[in-house]
């Protein structure tokens, strides 16, 4: 796609790798898309080389790969010295490429390399998308991170949040006063997760068509909470009878061999299967009876969840940080205490065992999700929110 003589240049500066094809990543290619259609161009930067269909992708919608800042802005093995000298190398490409405004995806704002950006003359917007509780800071720390702060926020024209949960947080921790701030909810495709006949992803998966299937989707770390959603599909088997459950886990990460090892403990070998990373996160939420999160820290917003509602299959999700603005329990989907493997079970048994209440919360959800998370609809308010701070 060809863009039109553009007013505006924008970089998107993102810790992110692009190892799939995933909502992050289609954000992105939506945004390129955005922007080109308005006449603008965008800058895409990763922490890794795209795999090529993303960068395909992301291309043909008009965006472009910034590859001299892919090495640039990689987080492994770099040191201090190495940030600073990679500041000044991101403070001349925002010069040369002649960038309007810079939006900071995943970054913390006091990471050195960012002073790159700090010292141009870009405007800037910065989207808040971590997964942390309300820092807890001394007398000391609390006067250091008013100064860091106030700093940044004579730079920074605005703050996005991905969920009210994180702009509340976001105004504690980074001293951000409410009109400086906005909620801008994160989104999902909803050409590509749509509702699909069960039957027919299992076969095209290779899957029985007479299994309970429970899908996760996370990364493999233990505050995704993952050791208790395998503690309560063993209570599901093993009291509730069901032989038949599967619990199916997409995703990868230094948490797996102590995962495994949970499984062999409760002997829940044919009862749970490791995916690995993959790009048909659709195919696996179209193939499954319900999705589960069972998060064990402040999630800021939980793709998976707004994935799941699209995709017309119910959510049972642990009740913190911004899930509940997505799941409302016992109307679009079930909520349990975090850590609660036993309330996990008794949800995830309840329904496995109604289909039609089931069917009811994901009807709910499914049309919530296209309310809320559209994802065409949130690159348009991005989109609008650049103009409004450039011009």
């Amino acid at each position: 796609m060809a863009c039109a003589e553009s007013p505006m240049r924008v970089l998107i500066l993102s810790e992110l790798n692009p190892a799939k094809l995933g909502s992050m990543e289609e954000f992105a290619i939506f945004l390129a898309g955005e922007l080109c259609r308005r006449g603008h161009v965008g800058y895409f930067s990763f922490t890794a080389e795209p795999v090529p269909q993303v960068r395909a992708m992301l291309e043909g919608a008009g965006g472009r790969v910034a590859d001299d800042l892919i090495s640039l802005c990689s987080v492994v093995g770099r040191g201090m010295t190495d940030k600073l000298k990679g500041a000044l190398q991101l403070r001349r490409f925002i010069a040369e490429n002649r960038i309007d405004l810079v939006q900071i995806i995943f970054y913390s704002l006091t990471n050195p390399l960012l002073t790159g950006v700090y010292l141009s003359g870009a405007k800037i917007v910065f989207n808040e998308q971590t997964s942390v509780g309300v820092p807890r800071r001394g007398v000391l720390k609390q006067v250091v991170s008013r100064l860091i702060h106030g700093f940044l926020t004579g730079r920074i024209t605005k703050y996005v949040a991905i969920s009210e949960f994180v702009r509340t947080r976001m105004e504690i921790s980074h001293h951000v006063f409410a009109p400086q701030s906005l909620t801008i909810y994160n989104a999902v495709n909803l050409a590509r997760f749509v509702p699909q006949d069960r039957d027919d992803a299992r076969k095209r998966l290779g899957i029985a068509p007479e299994k309970k299937i429970v899908l996760t989707v996370a990364n493999l770390i233990p505050e995704k909470g993952l050791q208790f959603l395998i503690e309560a599909v063993a209570t599901v088997v093993t009291e509730y009878g069901m032989g038949d459950a599967l619990l199916m886990v997409a995703g990868e990460g230094g948490y797996q061999r102590e995962l495994e090892s949970l499984v062999a403990h409760y002997g829940l070998g044919a009862h749970v299967t490791f995916l690995g990373l993959r790009s048909n996160v659709d195919e696996f939420v179209a193939a499954a009876d319900l999705v589960a999160v069972p998060s064990i820290w402040p999630e800021a917003f939980g793709y998976i969840v707004a994935e799941a509602m699209a995709g017309g299959r119910v959510v049972i999700a642990s009740r913190i940080g911004g899930i509940p603005e997505l799941v409302s329990d016992g109307e679009s989907g079930l909520l349990v205490a975090p850590g609660d493997s036993r309330a996990l079970a008794d949800g995830i048994a309840k329904l496995l065992a109604e289909p039609d209440y089931s069917r009811q919360l994901a009807e709910n959800a499914l049309h919530k999700c296209h309310r809320l998370f559209n994802l065409r609809d949130k690159v348009v308010e991005y989109v609008d929110l650049y103009e409004g701070v450039v011009r």
